[in-house]
């Protein structure tokens, strides 16, 4: 009976640890926010900012930037700014990933960045600021990358 009561537990453990749930894969920790208005040169824009993580680490940002004019010329000129902006960011950086769309009175941008592929050295030795958000070896915290959202950008995270 003692001998059957020991194997049961043994064969309950064995179970039990094959049935946990792995966390170290990548998840989404948080999506971050922002709206601003230029009612002089008539646009929104609103962005949101979806952050994903494995190990306490970020491991890709995936963002969504939304602006909204009546004025064709103010479209055009946010169309050409982000397809610049993004394109110079992947050449000098890499882990860019970028598509832009227009509807009606909308510019769409939607953008990951993989930062497996990102050089986050040379990005930090260029943005100074970074320098209080990035760990010794190159690496941002998911608390850290939240921080600088919502102390530069005056972001909303949940």
């Amino acid at each position: 009976m003692k001998r059957l009561f020991v194997l049961l537990c043994i064969l309950l453990l064995l179970f039990m640890s094959g049935c946990k749930k792995k966390v170290s894969k990548e998840e989404l920790y948080k999506v971050c926010s922002t709206r601003s208005n230029s009612v002089e040169s008539s646009y929104r824009i609103s962005s949101k900012y979806k952050i994903y993580g494995k190990d306490n680490y970020v491991t890709k940002i995936k963002k969504e930037e939304i602006v909204i004019s009546d004025k064709e010329e103010m479209l055009d000129y946010f169309k050409e700014y982000l397809e610049v902006s993004y394109s110079s960011m992947n050449e000098k950086y890499g882990g860019y990933k970028n598509t832009i769309s227009r509807e009606d009175n909308k510019i769409i941008s939607k953008t990951t960045i993989s930062f497996s592929k990102f050089n986050l050295k040379d990005y930090v030795k260029d943005n100074e600021v970074m320098k209080n958000y990035v760990e010794k070896d190159y690496k941002i915290t998911l608390e850290s990358m939240v921080l600088f959202y919502e102390e530069k950008l005056a972001a909303q995270c949940k």
